[in-house]
């Protein structure tokens, strides 16, 4: 299947399940999913469910051309990750060569403490998942006082806050959905599958 050809079905997949979602949200009150209004907040909850889907099929060795073709079941939500917020090594080392270079000292607490308790995740991975509240706000700080400052450097400036909204991009939007934990995500989840297998 040639990739514009497959680009049309997934867009009509994607709409098709806008449309069952929004007609069943009118007829009755979905519990987890009342505040999805949006095309983009139903492709991420499909993505999840897809990654979660290929998860339980690892985990039950079934071939993933069977996992690949066949509907969603309650069962895949199960096997979930929750899409916290991440940052990777490269946008550390970016901050610390912008305290350094720049001498922001509001920037010295919070990223070292931030670089503290990431360090034993970042010396195994590249990019690590922050889920804790306090890593969360850790980071979120650190971008305030970076946001707030002019520097030399606009080029690495630019390139940390680019990327820190890439990694906080999914988790900002099932925040957003009142998706706030694991739990609420599978429950969500397996609400959304009940509207896809209609």
């Amino acid at each position: 299947m040639s990739a514009l050809k497959s680009n049309s079905v997934q867009n009509f997949d994607l709409n098709t399940t806008f449309i069952n979602l929004v007609t069943a949200m009118q007829l009755e009150k979905p519990t987890y999913l009342a505040k999805v209004k949006y095309k983009p907040e139903v492709e991420l909850l499909r993505r999840i469910l897809t990654e979660a889907k290929f998860s339980r099929g690892k985990a039950i060795n079934e071939f993933c051309w069977i996992t690949k073709d066949r509907v969603a079941k309650l069962e895949d939500a199960d096997y979930a990750t929750y899409p916290y917020p991440k940052t990777d090594k490269w946008i550390l080392r970016d901050l610390f060569k912008l305290l350094t270079k720049e001498n922001v000292i509001e920037l010295e607490q919070p990223l070292e403490k931030l670089n503290s308790l990431l360090w034993d995740k970042l010396k195994n991975d590249d990019i690590v998942s922050l889920n804790t509240t306090e890593e969360i706000m850790l980071l979120k700080e650190i971008i305030k006082i970076v946001k707030s400052k002019s520097f030399s450097n606009t080029l690495i400036v630019a390139n940390i806050l680019h990327n820190n909204d890439y990694w906080m991009k999914d988790w900002k939007r099932i925040n957003r959905l009142g998706i706030s934990d694991l739990p609420t995500l599978i429950s969500a989840l397996k609400e959304f599958i009940k509207y896809l297998n209609r």
